[in-house]
This record gives C-alpha cells, sequence and structure tokens, in this order.
C-alpha cells in the first residue's frame, strides 16, 4: 500500500508512480490494466496538449498496431468511468470532437516540509556550498535555527527548509512566519548575511537585519545567533500580540492575545508570562513612548500580572497602588487616538473602570459605542458583558457571554476566559453550583487549574479525587491565607456596583478561610463586602 506521500496527485486522486492504480481521498482504490497505464502516462506527461487519436493509439499498441483510433475512445470512455470523470465537465480527460484528446489535471505539488509550521527558515541564498566561507554560512544558518527553537514551545515548530518555496508555490499550510537567509561572501572567512523576517502569507516584513560573520568559530557563531534569535522573537511577539494591520486585529481580547503570545514563545513558566510581555514593551516605548497601542499592551500587561501572579505578590507586597497609577499614565493620554478603534477603546476604558470608579460612565459609553460599530463581535461581547456585569445587569452579561463562547474555539484560552467571568456572574447571581460546573471543565482538561479554582469554588468531587485542594487549605499560612481574599475582592468582587453580588462572590472563599483560620484572617479593607452571618458573628 502506497504512503500518504507517495505517488503523484491529480485532483482528488493519489496515482501510483507507475499508473498501477490510484487511491481517492475517502481510500477506495482504483486498479488499471496496462492499455489504461500507458494511455494515463501518455496523457498525464503531456498536460494541455492535444494529442491525436493516432499518438495514442501509438503509446498504447505500438507503432504500425492494426488497432484503429475507435480503440482509443472505448479505452478513453473506460478510463473515465473508472476516474468519475465525466465527458461534458471533465477534470481529467476532455474531448477535442475530430481531432483527439487533453489531459486536463495539473499535478499537485508534494506537500512543503515547512506546512503548518510556526515558522520557516529559508531560503538560504548565496551559498554555493563550497569554500570556506560557504560553510560558515551554512554553520551560522544551523545556529540560527537552534536558537530559535530554544526561544519558542515545543508546539512551536521550527523548520529548516533552505530551498523553501514562496507563499504562492507553497503546498500545505503555511507556516505563520519566515525568515530567509541572503549571504553576500566578502572575502575568505568574512561575510555578511541579510535576514529578514516576514508574515508568510502577506509577505509583510517585520524586521531586516545585517550581520558580519568574521570567523567560523563556534561561540562566535553562536554568539551572533543567539542575540539575532532573541531581536527577531521580539518582532514575531508584536505581531502575535497586536495581530494585523490596518484591522481591529484578532476577535478576541488583547489580554488572551498577550498570553498566547507568551505561549507560542514558551514563556509561561511558573504563570509568569507578564514579565516577558513586560520587558518587551517597556523596551519598546523607551524607543516609541507615544505609541499609543504599545502603552495600552503595557497597562493591560500590569492588569493581566495581578490576574494570573496576584496571590504570590499579595503575600509578600502590595503593588496595586503603584501599578494603578502607572496604567492611569500610560492610558488616558493616549485615549483619543484609541477611540478610532472601538476594540481599543473598549479596552481602555475596562482597564480604567479597573483603577478608578471616576472613568465607569466613560467606560460604559465606550462599550456601547463599540458594539454599535465593530465587527469583532466575540471581542465586544466580551468586554461589554464586564462591563455590564459589574454594573449589576447580570441577566445581559450572562446572554453577552452565552453569545461569546459561540466564537470560541473549543479548548481555547479564550474560551477558558470566557468561562471563567461566566461564573463570575452565576456567583455574583447566587448560583453556586452553576458556578462551579461552569470552570470545572476548565480543571478537567488542566488538573494545577483545580488548586486555583479551588479556592473559590467548591468543585464537583471529580474534579480533584486526590484532595490537593484540601490539602493546599490545611498547609497555607495565614499570611497567604489574606492574600487570596484580598486577591478575590481587588480582581473582582469590588468592581460590582451592587453590595449583594460582592457579597455573593466573597461567600465561598470567606467561609473557607474562616473556618480555617477564624474571623480575624479577613483584612479591614473588605470587611464591608462580607456575608450578612458573617457581618453578624463579628459585632
Amino acid at each position: 500500500m502506497q504512503s500518504e506521500d507517495e505517488g503523484i496527485r491529480f485532483g482528488g486522486l493519489r496515482f501510483d508512480p507507475q499508473f498501477l492504480s490510484a487511491r481517492k481521498d475517502g481510500g477506495e482504490e482504483i486498479a488499471f490494466t496496462r492499455a489504461e497505464r500507458q494511455l494515463l502516462e501518455k496523457l498525464s506527461a503531456n498536460p494541455g496538449v492535444l494529442l491525436s487519436r493516432d499518438r495514442l493509439l501509438d503509446a498504447v499498441s505500438g507503432e504500425g498496431s492494426d488497432a484503429t483510433d475507435r480503440s482509443i475512445d472505448f479505452l478513453v470512455s473506460k478510463l473515465r468511468r473508472k476516474l468519475g470523470d465525466s465527458a461534458r465537465d471533465p477534470q481529467y480527460i476532455a474531448t477535442r470532437y475530430g481531432e483527439g484528446y487533453v489531459w486536463m489535471a495539473s499535478r499537485a505539488a508534494a506537500k512543503s516540509a515547512a506546512s503548518g509550521a510556526f515558522l520557516v527558515v529559508g531560503p538560504v541564498l548565496g551559498l554555493s556550498g563550497t569554500g570556506a566561507a560557504d560553510e560558515v554560512g551554512r554553520r551560522f544558518a544551523e545556529c540560527v535555527v537552534e536558537q530559535l527553537e530554544r526561544n519558542t514551545a515545543p508546539q512551536s515548530d521550527v523548520v529548516f527548509d533552505p530551498q523553501c518555496p514562496p507563499a504562492k508555490e507553497f503546498a500545505g499550510v503555511r507556516p505563520r512566519f519566515q525568515l530567509m537567509l541572503a549571504f553576500l561572501v566578502r572575502r575568505e572567512l568574512r561575510l555578511d548575511c541579510a535576514v529578514t523576517l516576514r508574515e508568510f502569507a502577506s509577505g509583510h516584513i517585520l524586521a531586516v537585519q545585517r550581520r558580519t560573520l568574521h570567523d567560523n568559530e563556534s561561540a562566535t557563531l553562536e554568539s551572533v545567533s543567539a542575540m539575532l534569535a532573541r531581536e527577531l522573537i521580539d518582532s514575531a511577539w508584536q505581531v502575535l500580540a497586536k495581530g494585523e494591520k490596518g484591522r481591529e486585529g484578532p476577535d478576541v481580547p488583547l489580554a488572551v492575545r498577550l498570553h498566547e503570545a507568551a505561549e507560542s514563545l514558551n514563556e509561561l513558566r511558573n504563570n509568569q508570562g507578564w514579565q516577558s510581555s513586560e520587558a518587551r514593551l517597556r523596551q519598546l516605548l523607551a524607543r516609541r513612548a507615544d505609541d499609543p497601542e504599545a502603552r495600552l499592551m503595557l497597562a493591560t500587561t500590569l492588569h493581566s500580572k495581578h490576574v494570573s501572579s496576584g496571590i504570590d505578590m499579595l503575600t509578600w507586597g502590595d503593588p496595586r497602588r503603584a501599578d494603578e497609577a502607572e496604567i492611569e499614565q500610560l492610558v488616558t493620554p493616549v485615549l483619543p487616538q484609541l477611540q478610532s478603534n472601538g476594540i481599543l477603546a473598549i479596552a481602555a476604558a475596562k482597564l480604567l473602570y479597573f483603577i478608578n470608579e471616576s472613568y465607569r460612565p466613560l467606560a460604559l459609553d465606550l462599550a456601547e459605542e463599540a458594539l454599535a460599530c465593530t465587527t469583532a463581535f466575540a471581542n465586544a461581547y466580551t468586554l461589554g458583558a464586564q462591563l455590564r456585569m459589574w454594573h449589576g445587569r447580570l441577566d445581559e452579561a450572562l446572554d453577552m457571554y452565552d453569545r461569546a463562547l459561540d466564537f470560541a474555539d473549543s479548548g481555547s484560552h479564550f474560551q477558558y476566559y470566557i468561562l471563567t467571568l461566566k461564573a463570575q456572574v452565576l456567583e455574583a447571581q447566587g448560583r453556586f453550583a452553576a458556578a462551579a460546573d461552569t470552570v470545572a471543565p476548565i480543571c478537567r482538561v488542566a488538573p494545577p487549574a483545580a488548586k486555583h479554582y479551588g479556592l473559590f469554588y467548591r468543585l464537583p468531587s471529580d474534579v480533584d479525587p486526590q484532595g490537593r485542594i484540601e490539602a493546599e487549605l490545611a498547609a497555607m499560612p495565614p499570611e497567604r491565607a489574606r492574600a487570596v481574599l484580598v486577591y478575590k475582592h481587588y480582581i473582582c468582587a469590588r468592581l460590582f456596583a451592587h453590595a449583594e453580588h460582592r457579597r455573593n462572590l466573597m461567600r465561598y472563599v470567606v467561609e473557607q478561610m474562616v473556618r480555617r483560620f477564624g474571623r480575624r484572617i479577613i483584612p479591614e479593607e473588605i470587611e464591608r463586602d462580607l456575608p450578612p452571618e458573617l457581618r453578624a458573628a463579628a459585632g
């Protein structure tokens, strides 16, 4: 049986190299007679060329045969039936009445080695493969590939294809990015390399650099390629985080895009992806301080660090006021520039809502404007739902989250993001079991998540059969318990306008911590949002 990559593909059929048989995409195999094989070989070797019956007859029966050209008509008819071809609308063999036949199908190119890759390194130009300088260039290219592999996630394939074809000739799923290396030999053991990083499908150039290679010392090549790889990864990160130019961007919130960019580059170690994003964005703003989108991205990263790492930070310190002040300084000066893009404007408004109550009317207005004009529906639904749930319009928020879920891929970060927010609405409504059931699928797919969600929801027993959540609570020191309470209040409960909703959101986590540590564990800043029975007990 021929493998998937063997044979010759025309249309929906993969032919044996000797035309002994063909296989349909559904798996059905077609066998050919000797005469049919000879006819297929002759026709397919001359695509688009009119072949007379006499020429085809010679190919099948040999010159001087007594067979008539009518036997060719019979053979073509038989072959068409096997191929599933139509004389009226031919995909393979077309009839030219009174003249002969033409092979219509184009031979499909073999799938490129870089099909579906995150980044393809190639083509490599300017190296003849001979001489010491060419050897240095080849080794440098290999070092670049190795460094890029080190700086990307295991699932983000980096493929070296020195003869990589252009996008229009590429067979298979196009890579996300392409790195072209062009060498100029200046003299023995000294050459320059022009490095071009681009988006593969569009050809949009992201970075162009020139490096001079002085010798073939491995340490030199590795150090130059390591620095180059880091700079190229920074350029790719900006595309992953910002999305395509001239559009509203991918239809997911900016915080999710930043998380996915960090994941693609293997930067989610210990849930600290925000650190690499923050470092990149501060470097970018050092060069372009007034870039409105970069300012918004840094502000979003500062918010995200509290969401992802807030418990750890609040255990040992309290950066909230400093981060709030910086978010305001980053966003407010560029809000007029961001307003032309509804999704960026509402993302900015959400951050301002988070840091200061006085911005809340503005945030709600911007949400309505974005919903009225944007085509990024999933993004607008999600951001709009957050502002609605905080404002107390819980039923509207639930409906919008459900609509956003229709746009989210199953198992995606975006889906988990929406489910987490939806659970907050259900909890605010007092529907505690429904809230726990909403986040339970996340915990089943990613068991480490259960240790986090289990602090705030009474998860179904099958989510944590080994009792890791109870074990963590039993071992938790008081300072971390206070941090857990402050975290839930800061990133979630305090943003809800209605006291009843805030109390519902704090109920389970407060009960857990008081049961473990007693009433003294409750920080003063959340006293007013305690469930009524705990407030009464305090008196």
